[in-house]
């Protein structure tokens, strides 16, 4: 009976084990390692399009990222989390941008074998355009911040 009992008890303790570990809640990253992943092709190939407002942000905080890009991992998480940005989410805009500014200048890059979403649409090449001076200040001032740390 006591067996019984006992073997009764480690059934219900496994079970209430495999249903926590099967929680569909993902787990939270780790910040250490959330802040070493290299972002590819692939986790921003569903990111929404790029707005006038991201384009803005991203002008005003690329300096502020400078010193902890690669240096802090901590930083470059909260700094994520401060402005509502994913690591994904910063990085499409930084490629976006980055894509949208060269055809700008009249030096569109290879986007082939690269999804669609990271190609820049009409619009956020307008937008680019439009902003394309505030965008080469940020950029600048993000290279000589990084330069000289």
């Amino acid at each position: 009976m006591i067996f019984k009992r006992i073997s009764m008890l480690i059934g219900l303790a496994l079970l209430t084990i495999s249903l926590v570990s099967c929680s569909d809640e993902p787990a939270a990253p780790d910040p250490e390692k959330e802040a070493h992943r290299r972002v590819t092709m692939n986790d921003v190939a569903g990111e929404p399009p790029m707005t006038e407002d991201d384009i803005l942000l991203y002008i005003k905080i690329l300096p502020e990222f400078a010193p902890i890009e690669d240096a802090d991992p901590a930083g470059e998480m909260e700094f994520y989390k401060k402005y509502n940005f994913t690591k994904n989410r910063f990085y499409y805009l930084r490629s976006k941008i980055a894509n949208a500014s060269l055809i700008v200048v009249g030096r569109p890059p290879d986007l082939s074998g690269l999804p669609e979403s990271v190609h820049p649409s009409d619009e956020e090449l307008e937008v680019v355009k439009k902003n394309f001076q505030a965008i080469k200040a940020a950029t600048d001032e993000f290279n000589d911040i990084s330069r000289n740390r």
